[in-house]
């Protein structure tokens, strides 16, 4: 099943995400990538996501800071951060991160070889926890 999963959009862990397990059905997250929001260009489609526009954009971005600050202490991407925690929730889901750009092909690819130990986890989950982003999201 196609949802929004990421770590600014987790409501999908409350019901969905345990309804799917429970039925042995895999989720495939669109718009797995966070972090990676400044600037934004004039033909960049989030512009119309609510979570990355106007007030919003500003709240999101310093709420989730911190995350940059780990991404670097870790010697990796935000995206790569992103999607590693995204490949640390289970087999049972498969990111679908777009791009536009073939060298973000290979940084997306590399995410799958960063290890998130149990104390990371523990602290992105304090960091990012469900519901912190602000503004509604695209059905």
């Amino acid at each position: 099943m196609q949802y929004e999963y990421s770590l600014w959009r987790r409501e999908v862990e409350t019901e969905l995400l345990p309804t799917l397990r429970m039925l042995g059905i895999a989720m495939v997250p669109w718009s797995p990538l966070t972090g990676n929001t400044d600037p934004l260009g004039a033909d960049d489609f989030r512009r119309n996501n609510p979570r990355y526009s106007g007030g919003n954009l500003v709240t999101n971005r310093d709420r989730f800071a911190p995350l940059l600050e780990m991404a670097r202490e870790l010697g990796v991407t935000p995206v790569q951060l992103s999607l590693a925690w995204l490949l640390h929730q289970g087999p049972d889901i498969i990111p679908i991160p777009g791009t536009r750009r073939p060298e973000r092909v290979d940084e997306n690819a590399k995410a799958s070889t960063v290890t998130l130990d149990r104390s990371l986890l523990e602290k992105i989950d304090r960091i990012a926890r469900p519901g912190l982003a602000e503004g509604a999201t695209l059905l």
